[in-house]
């Protein structure tokens, strides 16, 4: 045996031993090390075969498989791990987008106007992500298909995979509680690679099966220099698109986080017995002391404002309320909600993976050293009536020590009970 076949077979094994590392790892660069040892290995293989093109489509199924259901930045927990019909059915039926571009609308409107989108709190990174990762998600397969059979270069042939390739991930998405029914994901999905299937197809598919299969083509210089030049605009307009919105979003944000505030009162004495409501969040009431509403002004860059008026969203600046204590305004706050208390060992953090997402949203408020243990604080804000459980898994060096499940009963926008269920290791 040829030492570039030895060379080529140990270039396979190791990319394949890379790819199962990215398994257990779930480390991006140890799926991107295996794709180019898969390369490598190929053009150092005696016999062009397509046996590595293969194993390169289904690693990129693997990858594709671990983004839609397992990571964590995407918020996917896994399989079956959160699922119930009756969350499934919910989900169905009132979540659900069946309306072609309604959702693709949404993305692109709030991509140009940035002070809309800021307000929704979707920043540039997400709205990116969300559109521009579900457009291209499947453009791997546009040079994928084509080199494992010359059937996928024909465009119906194409078309109709792609269309059942990103239907059937969407329904994994939802069967699994990964996700909602929505149109536009599968068109997003299904219109990036055919997009990019056009212009790949076939100038640079011939292009590259003569690099790495040594198929014999008769090459268009003209054409892959023009459809190389389009994928490289696409994607220098995409970097400039991004990093320009980045700017101005941050340029934005930064005016509107920034601002003198000068709080006046018209009687400057001290009244102790005043305890005037004005403001409240997901998890607190807030008072004013000392002096009431009607007694204080606030400046906002020299220009006045009621109490009312600032924390009613009735100026543009984004409204934190640490900077007016900073200034002097007097505040107390009060709990709105009850509290839950998980405790683990020493250095463990708490997740939590749940069904009780119709009735209860939970909120972490802080972390405390309890005998020896660390001691989660949890707001319990009710969403409905009704009663579901709650899985909290207790992690130490990201392997689960231990998992606590509780259910809780929500009555008249209330937490009226929760009890511990399981508690093991």
């Amino acid at each position: 045996m040829k030492e570039e076949s030895k060379l080529s077979i140990l270039l396979y094994i190791l990319g394949i031993i890379s790819c199962l590392i990215f398994i257990i790892n779930s480390s991006l660069f140890f799926i991107i090390t295996s794709v180019f040892l898969l390369v490598l290995s190929i053009f150092l293989q005696k016999n062009k075969n397509k046996f590595t093109i293969y194993t390169l489509l289904i690693i990129f199924f693997i990858g594709l498989g671990y983004f839609i259901l397992f990571e964590p930045l995407l918020r996917r927990h896994g399989i079956f791990q959160d699922f119930s019909f009756n969350h499934f059915l919910k989900n169905l039926t009132n979540n659900s987008n069946i309306i072609p571009f309604k959702t693709i609308w949404y993305y692109l409107y709030n991509i140009f106007n940035y002070k809309s989108a800021y307000k929704l709190s979707l920043d540039t990174y997400g709205l990116f992500l969300n559109f521009f990762g579900n457009l291209l998600c499947l453009t791997p397969l546009a040079i994928l298909l084509p080199l494992c059979s010359d059937k996928y270069k024909k465009t119906k042939k194409y078309i109709s995979t792609i269309l059942l390739i990103a239907i059937i991930i969407e329904f994994v998405q939802i069967i699994t509680s990964n996700g909602i029914l929505d149109i536009d994901d599968i068109i997003l999905n299904a219109g990036g690679a055919i997009f990019v299937f056009f212009i790949v197809n076939p100038s640079i598919i011939n292009l590259i099966e003569s690099i790495l299969l040594k198929k014999s083509h008769k090459l268009n210089v003209l054409q892959i220099i023009i459809r190389t030049a389009i994928i490289i605009l696409c994607a220098i307009a995409f970097i400039v698109g991004y990093n320009y919105r980045k700017k101005i979003e941050l340029d934005y944000v930064e005016y509107i986080s920034n601002y003198d505030i000068t709080i006046k009162y018209k009687n400057d004495k001290c009244d102790n017995k005043v305890k005037d409501y004005f403001y409240e969040d997901e998890m607190y009431k807030y008072y004013l002391t000392c002096h009431s509403k009607e007694d204080t002004t606030i400046y906002i860059n020299n220009k006045s404002y009621s109490v009312n008026e600032v924390f009613n969203g009735k100026t543009e600046y984004k409204i934190q309320l640490y900077k007016f204590i900073d200034k002097g305004l007097n505040v107390e706050k009060e709990e709105k909600h009850k509290r839950l208390e998980i405790c683990g060992i020493l250095g463990n953090k708490v997740s939590f993976s749940y069904n009780a997402t119709d009735i209860l949203y939970f909120e972490y408020i802080n972390t405390e050293k309890k005998n020896n243990e660390t001691c989660t604080n949890i707001f319990m804000i009710p969403q409905k009536d009704g009663t579901a459980q709650a899985i909290f898994y207790i992690e130490k060096h990201g392997i689960e020590s231990k998992k606590v499940t509780y259910e809780f009963t929500v009555k008249n926008n209330q937490v009226i009970s929760y009890e511990l269920i399981e508690n093991s290791k």
